[in-house]
């Protein structure tokens, strides 16, 4: 696929732009802004197994359009793979007692920037609902069409799904701002097991 040439200079500039054409041309959604993000922010892994983890998130959930936006989970997905608790970690808060775990200090930054992310789409789109996006983005979305049926391949020509507008904006605008909260937090500090920290 040919990489999209960003129209500013930033890495956000180009997650936008990659976004959008990831969107375009090799769709879903949740894939299309991790993808974007892999391939604008140095310091985010180009690892596989992420990719394929959000695969089944477009389309608000196997194409249910009933769960959070494909896009916004892809944002946060790679936030957590950042920023997120390491195994090791997780391992050892496992053993404590009920109770025991300052869970809101060992959530952050992750959990700090999956809401600020959560809060730009609130004030975009009006909820991170992938039914309530698609109706703000198109005045109407499918309710619950399998992803493989023609019904559902009507409903995204006829609305321009993955032209330029349409879930293409929307892919780029969840890369945009994944990337300037991305960029802002700055690159993980690893911990000695290779696990973030």
């Amino acid at each position: 696929m040919a990489e999209a040439k960003p129209k500013g200079n930033s890495p956000a500039d180009l997650a936008y732009e990659l976004g959008k054409e990831y969107e375009k041309r090799a769709t879903n959604c949740c894939q299309s802004t991790i993808a974007a993000l892999q391939n604008s922010i140095d310091f985010v892994p180009k690892e596989d197994g992420l990719l394929r983890a959000g695969s089944a998130f477009a389309g608000g959930l196997g194409f249910t359009n009933q769960g959070l936006c494909g896009a916004l989970v892809g944002a946060v997905m790679v936030i957590g793979r950042l920023y997120g608790r390491s195994r090791r970690k997780f391992q050892e808060h496992a053993k404590l007692p009920v109770n025991q775990l300052d869970f809101v200090n060992e959530g952050a930054p992750a959990w700090d920037l999956a809401y600020e992310l959560f809060e730009r789409y609130m004030m975009e789109y009006g909820s991170p609902l992938c039914k309530d996006v698609m109706t703000c983005v198109f005045g109407s979305h499918p309710d619950r069409i399998r992803p493989i049926s023609p019904v559902r391949y009507e409903w995204t020509r006829r609305f321009g799904g993955h032209e330029s507008g349409g879930c293409c904006e929307v892919v780029g605008k969840a890369a945009r701002w994944a990337a300037e909260l991305i960029l802002k937090q700055g690159p993980p500090k690893e911990e000695a097991d290779g696990g973030n920290a």
